[in-house]
């Protein structure tokens, strides 16, 4: 199959309580190839992903923010000769909660959209999601959880 190997990452995290305010950052880097295609161009296709993140809490609320991307340069499938892999692709996020004791709710969006192509042909998807979740802790280990979800797909 088209199956990825060869890959590395790295990421970083970083957080921070200042007494009663808080602020959670992160991004990381990675590298994948697939020797089973051929790039378009020339040697192997690869993709290179990237993302990064953002939380702040003051009190019983946190705000948070994420962007991911991923740039890939496809490739010529090595048995059947028709382009085929992912091309770029890009998601934001973003989202609020509120925790008071044993009680919190929080809500969040996402929208992604992504460039890839399969034999010969070049298809975007682009996805809209959002949610609504609601927290009842139960106890130290145990919590109850409930999720109401919508969203959107589309493919060009």
């Amino acid at each position: 199959g088209n199956d990825g190997h060869d890959g590395v990452g790295v990421g970083l995290n970083y957080t921070q309580d200042f007494g009663g305010f808080n602020i959670a950052a992160s991004g990381s880097f990675g590298y994948i190839s697939n020797d089973n295609l051929r790039a378009q161009n020339s040697g192997n296709a690869y993709a290179l992903s990237y993302s990064t993140g953002l939380n702040v809490g003051v009190g019983p609320i946190t705000v948070g923010a994420a962007f991911g991307a991923i740039t890939g340069n496809g490739g010529l499938d090595l048995v059947t000769g028709l382009a085929t892999g992912l091309g770029d692709g890009y998601s934001v996020s973003g989202g609020v909660a509120y925790q008071n004791g044993p009680i919190g709710v929080s809500a969040n969006m996402v929208f992604s959209k992504a460039d890839h192509f399969r034999d010969q042909f070049d298809e975007d998807s682009t996805s809209l999601e959002s949610g609504v979740s609601g927290l009842f802790s139960l106890g130290p280990v145990l919590s109850a959880v409930w999720t109401i979800g919508w969203a959107l797909y589309d493919t060009e």
